[in-house]
């Protein structure tokens, strides 16, 4: 025959099934037929018809089991067979190809024998195959079981109830006839109880098909079938082809007390035929069922309003109760982890979304990938996006050198060498070189560390950067003392990593930014990208710099601080929490608890980590709210089980959950529950666009321009400001002779025709900008030279507004401005640290050299009656410390 028409009925493909319990293993017939009782009573209430066909359609191929009928599973999976199963809806005409692929279709003679008939749960499995030993021990095969229930109705079951009364009734004079007509009526009897018994879930007209290559292979299936322990223990009976008609009845179509192609019976009879399998095959999963808590201590309506993240799943993975945690919870810090795919990142943008609708900014420190942008999507917008090394953005940054206005320096400097020490793993001498070297470098910059203030109340001094730290630490290592392999390593070290700091998308953010206002950032949804950092160390510095930032802050700012104010989320936190060795162990550990103690403050952290087994334990113990998605390492769940009462069952079923799907356990909660959390992702797909950095940052140097003050530079702009003195070199010249003409009581040159030109032609905004970066560069590799007697950033100011005066057609400078000159000249102040120094480098010769005077004339010749150089910049004057005779302006 043609593929039966129940195969109409088939909607869904069976793709994960719950594992029945543990102590039903002894009678796996029984507790198949009886898990389907659920779904097929429901499918009989609302009058729908049941199919289930389980087929292979080639040999040693993959098995699938077909199923429709059964109503639909509210949770969105779309389908109920049984509670607790995943499917996958079919397209149209997907069944009737499948079941199409064989060719031969044969009915399934069936008879109802209720003589053994006895509740399912008091079922006892006898010997012989499942329908799961069929399919796995017949690999070869191609074979196929299809059965189609369909509900009838009172009125039928009624008038089959009387043509058996009426049998009964016939048989009663007989009861003590010959054996066959006592049999007949102990049959009608028994099922007529048994029908009776069943009345209340409804009665099916059953039927049943087999289908294989061949005509031969349906009635072997259908032999099979007969013998197995899936009918053996049940009303249900299949008659093969060539059997004795002894025994069994029903009034089925084309049969009479032999039996027929279809028979009326209860659900069970259904269920035996109709159900899903009890082990794995081929194709189909079979599962742990979640055993978690389905009632959450943080459940909704306490007097604090939640935030709500998802809804809790109960035993069949259904939706429940919301899950919801209050922002309480949120200020003791949260850990979220699971692996690629399985939601994390989703979970952690639905909480930030639900923080935003409370009115809590939020700061995201993204190490790869870039996703959170997507959150101005959500939100319609007002998420700063901060990106290093974005050439049309403004770069925004943060020296790591610099402390938080009203910060102890003493206890900035200790965090600073923590930092590097937790971040680059380092081991000894270098944590101790790096601590000469920061001490170094704050005095020699006219800072007093024990006082945390100048040395000079009346001056400003800057602090360092990292430039001066790797200058400063190289001197160091060379003075201490260490055996020449010792040296080398160190200072290697120091010029590997510190130089890497400096340097591309890592030097745009801690050294030429613009600096980030911390507290306008914490009022502001923040999104901080780095996936542009390639070593993973240097993220790792990037991420504990931002941390020291915000903590350095809360510490000074919000020491009154009521409930969570704002949250910080530190994505691959182990990059900088991981696990070490000697200092490194101590490092990480003081940031840990760092970070742990900022909730004191109104800062709630969350940490958003693929793999919890790198942190260290303190990370995931110091937080109240954890949420597990799938994790198939064991050693990443025991390293997070251990913290929220996590069972091994439930630990192991974590292995299996769907992306979205987690335990979630917060403080008040004494065992963990599972959800399934909002997913924002339809939202994220509308476009939308971050906003710019430029309303968290500050002025770059007291050197910008007035554009500059008004707007912020891009990084572009930037870049071709210091790329400017390459296609024009005598603006260097100009920048470098005029901070040493202030700093030596000389005039400001004056630039001839030619190069005022020149200097006039680019943009206003470039010029400035330009100028500013000349003079801040002049200003800084002199700052050691003149931290007791000027302050670098009001020098920097003066000179670069005297210059652009200049152009403007202004004198800019006073006769006499006796606040600028320094004492004594050397060659530091008139050259500064770097070697070759800046004016060496334009100039095109050393100033130990004999070309020195010569190149140094043809330099100024750019310059009107600029003579003063010549004297001031000849080696005669470097050596004494006496100002000696210099003329006045």
């Amino acid at each position: 025959m043609t593929v039966p028409d129940g195969s109409r009925y088939l909607s869904h493909r069976l793709v994960e099934v719950p594992r029945p319990a543990s102590d039903a293993s002894a009678r796996p017939a029984a507790t198949g037929r009886l898990r389907m009782l659920p779904p097929l009573a429901m499918a009989h209430a609302a009058g729908t018809t049941v199919a289930c066909c389980w087929i292979r359609t080639r040999p040693n191929g993959p098995a699938a089991v077909l199923a429709g009928g059964t109503r639909p599973d509210p949770t969105g999976d779309g389908f109920c067979f049984p509670a607790g199963a995943r499917t996958v809806e079919l397209r149209p005409g997907q069944a009737d190809r499948a079941l199409g692929k064989l060719p031969h279709w044969r009915p399934v003679w069936l008879l109802v024998d209720a003589l053994t008939d006895r509740p399912p749960s008091d079922a006892t499995d006898p010997d012989g195959p499942l329908l799961e030993d069929l399919f796995a021990y017949l690999p070869e095969m191609p074979m196929a079981v299809l059965a189609v229930g369909t509900p009838i109705g009172a009125g039928e079951v009624a008038a089959h109830l009387d043509r058996l009364s009426d049998i009964v009734d016939a048989l009663e004079p007989r009861r003590t006839g010959r054996g066959t007509e006592r049999l007949r009526l102990a049959e009608a009897e028994a099922e007529l109880r048994y029908l009776r018994r069943w009345a209340a879930q409804g009665h099916w007209r059953i039927r049943l098909f087999t289908g294989a290559r061949t005509a031969a292979g349906c009635d072997a299936i259908a032999g099979l079938l007969a013998g197995g322990a899936d009918l053996a223990d049940g009303v249900l009976r299949v008659r093969p082809r060539g059997s004795s008609g002894l025994g069994g009845r029903n009034g089925g179509r084309d049969g009479g007390r032999d039996g027929g192609r279809e028979v009326i019976a209860g659900a069970d009879a259904l269920a035996a035929v109709a159900r899903a399998p009890l082990r794995e095959l081929p194709g189909v999963r079979v599962t742990e069922p979640p055993r978690f808590d389905v009632t959450p201590e943080t459940a909704p309506g306490g007097p604090v309003p939640g935030l709500l993240l998802g809804t809790v799943l109960d035993a069949t993975r259904g939706p429940g109760l919301p899950f919801e945690v209050t922002a309480d919870s949120v200020n003791r810090h949260t850990f979220v982890t699971g692996a690629t795919g399985a939601g994390k990142s989703q979970t952690v943008r639905t909480l930030l979304e639900q923080l935003a609708a409370a009115g809590v900014p939020w700061l995201v420190v993204e190490p790869a990938k870039a996703e959170y942008r997507a959150m101005a999507a959500r939100l319609g917008g007002g998420v700063i996006r901060i990106r290093p090394g974005d050439a049309d953005a403004v770069p925004a940054g943060i020296n790591p050198l610099a402390p938080v206005a009203g910060f102890n320096l003493s206890t900035h400097l200790d965090l600073v060498r923590a930092l590097f020490v937790a971040a680059f793993q380092a081991s000894d001498p270098f944590p101790q070189v790096l601590s000469a070297a920061l001490t170094r470098c704050y005095e020699d910059l006219g800072w007093d560390l024990a006082l945390g203030e100048p040395a000079d109340p009346a001056l400003s001094p800057r602090y360092p950067t990292l430039a001066d730290l790797q200058r400063t630490a190289e001197l160091v290592v060379g003075e201490v003392g260490y055996g020449r392999e010792v040296t080398d390593n160190v200072r290697g070290f120091i010029r590997v990593r510190l130089g890497a700091l400096r340097l591309g998308t890592t030097g745009r953010f801690f050294q030429d930014g613009h600096p980030v206002d911390v507290a306008e950032l914490l009022k502001r949804h923040v999104v901080l990208e780095i996936e542009d950092v390639g070593d993973d160390q240097d993220k790792a510095f990037l991420m504990g710099t931002v941390v020291l930032a915000l903590t350095e802050h809360l510490r000074t700012s919000a020491r009154d601080a009521r409930g969570l104010r704002h949250v910080t989320v530190i994505e691959e936190a182990h990059r900088l929490l991981r696990p070490g060795v000697g200092a490194a162990e101590h490092a990480v550990e003081m940031f840990a608890a760092m970070l742990a103690e900022v909730r004191a403050y109104g800062e709630g952290i969350v940490i958003a980590e693929q793999i919890p087994a790198k942190l260290i334990p303190d990370v995931i113990k110091n937080t109240a709210i954890k949420i597990v998605h799938r994790l198939p390492a064991r050693d990443d769940r025991d390293a997070v089980g251990a913290t929220m009462n996590l069972t091994d069952d439930q630990s192991a079923f974590l292995v299996t959950l769907a992306p979205g799907e987690a335990a979630a356990f917060a403080d008040g909660m004494d065992a963990p529950v599972l959800v399934r959390v909002a997913d924002g992702t339809d939202r994220e797909t509308v476009a939308a666009t971050t906003a710019s950095p430029a309303a968290i940052v500050t002025t770059r140097s007291a050197a910008c321009g007035p554009a500059c003050h008004g707007e912020p530079c891009t990084l572009r702009q930037m870049r071709m400001a210091q790329r400017f003195p390459e296609a024009l070199p005598a603006l260097t010249l100009w920048a470098e002779l005029a901070v040493v003409g202030h700093l030596t009581g000389w005039p400001l040159p004056v630039p001839t025709l030619d190069l005022y030109t020149a200097l006039r032609a680019p943009a206003e905004r470039l010029r400035d900008c330009a100028i500013g970066h000349a003079v801040d560069a002049a200003v800084a590799v002199r700052s050691t030279a003149i931290s007791r007697e000027v302050s670098p950033g009001a020098l920097a100011a003066h000179v670069s507004t005297a210059m652009r005066d200049l152009l403007g057609g202004r004198w800019p400078c006073e006769r006499r401005e006796p606040r600028w000159l320094a004492r004594p000249r050397h060659r530091r102040l008139l050259f500064g640290d770097a070697r070759p120094s800046a004016l060496e480098t334009v100039v095109g010769a050393d100033a130990d050299g004999p070309a020195w005077t010569t190149a140094l004339g043809t330099g100024l010749a750019t310059f009107r009656k600029c003579r003063w150089p010549l004297a001031e910049l000849s080696e005669k004057r470097w050596g004494g410390t006496d100002d000696g005779d210099r003329r006045r302006r």
